[in-house]
């Protein structure tokens, strides 16, 4: 059976707010700001029409107001919101919100060769048994990554991406942002912005575009594995565990108290020669993610024909300790690097030391395909 990666078809269930789930390479959108809310921290950035950064803006977001994902306090986080805007000197109203993955549900789905309609009614179908809630308390939407084609040449059967994310999630990030004066013109989720990145990147360097490459992003509460094949969509895969579990991990072997293990947990080199307990819990803790990591590789090589992957970009919180890229490419043999490196080309001739460490999946969700 032939296979042909799809890459002008950008299908979807009808959603409203829409998810951004374009299969084609898009272009940053000028003067849209790319707003990241996580549990703590709040991240914007605005973009020049020329794809180059205007401003950028970050704000602390008190404890308590988010929760697992969930705005608990909507007054204090529009005002926190609205304080950042103004600090910052955004201005401008329209805006992309990138959620975190950890409120997605990201599945792969085969199917047969069937019209538009067929294809949402399958889907509704086939992912209806991972929601915890009624199908239609979710916004859906997905996207073709691959044709499957007869030795024939006939279009048999179809590879989709797709994507639910909880409805009242969507609307009460949507409610605070217009409580902010701002205007949500669409949702992105944390792994399709870095994958834009990725791809953008790419559109310019066309020696770079048939190799494959893997995503890790340390978040809270998840890490998240994507894998693209030449360029374009192969896997996503999520482990139930993130920086918020290494926190904990430091702060047993410690203090004991969680905040202040938050703030040394950036301060120390835990890869060096495991000298101390704490060092060999970190580094344990991070052995159990490669395991996950490693396994999602020989999916891979397993499906493609013993592919490699040819490169590694790190990203979110807890990517940001010191040591780990080394100690990841020691032992994945693979060359790892920041997802922020990609992002030289929209920093702008005015900015060459602009740190874009915490701004990947702010930037990131403003790219899209202009209609």
């Amino acid at each position: 059976m032939k296979r042909k990666k799809d890459k002008d078809k950008n299908n979807g269930l009808a959603t409203d707010p829409a998810l951004d789930m374009s299969k084609r390479i898009g272009k940053i959108q000028g003067n849209l700001i790319g707003i990241d809310i996580g549990s703590n921290q709040l991240k914007m950035v605005q973009m020049n029409k020329n794809g180059t950064i205007k401003r950028l803006a970050f704000g602390q977001i008190p404890e308590g107001l988010i929760n697992q994902g969930e705005i608990v306090a909507h007054p204090p986080l529009v005002g926190v919101i609205k304080k950042t805007l103004k600090k910052s000197k955004i201005k401008g109203k329209g805006c992309a919100i990138c959620l975190s993955n950890s409120n997605a549900i990201v599945r792969e789905i085969k199917l047969p060769n069937m019209n538009q309609e067929q294809i949402s009614n399958a889907i509704m179908d086939e992912i209806t048994g991972f929601l915890s809630l009624e199908a239609s308390e979710y916004i859906v939407d997905y996207k073709i990554v691959e044709e499957m084609f007869s030795e024939d040449g006939k279009l048999v059967g179809l590879r989709l991406k797709v994507v639910a994310i909880p409805r009242h999630i969507v609307n009460s990030y949507i409610e605070a942002l217009n409580r902010a004066n701002l205007k949500v013109q669409y949702v992105d989720i944390a792994s399709n912005a870095q994958e834009k990145l990725i791809r953008i990147s790419l559109d310019a360097k066309q020696e770079l575009k048939n190799l494959n490459y893997m995503i890790i992003d340390f978040g809270a509460s998840t890490t998240d594995i994507v894998i693209l094949e030449n360029g374009n969509y192969f896997v996503h895969k999520t482990i139930h565990s993130g920086g918020n579990n290494l926190t904990s991990v430091v702060a047993e072997t410690g203090s004991n108290n969680i905040y202040l293990a938050e703030e040394d947990k950036f301060k120390t080199n835990y890869f060096l020669e495991p000298s101390s307990i704490v060092n060999t819990r970190v580094i344990s803790y991070f052995d159990h993610i490669l395991t996950d990591i490693e396994r999602t590789i020989d999916f891979f090589k397993g499906r493609t024909n013993q592919s490699d992957i040819d490169k590694v970009y790190i990203t979110g919180g807890a990517s940001l300790l010191r040591g780990l890229g080394k100690y990841l490419t020691s032992q994945l043999g693979i060359d790892v690097s920041y997802l922020n490196e990609i992002l030289n080309d929209v920093k702008g001739k005015n900015k060459p030391d602009m740190d874009l460490s915490f701004y990947t999946n702010a930037i990131g969700s403003t790219i899209r395909e202009e209609a």
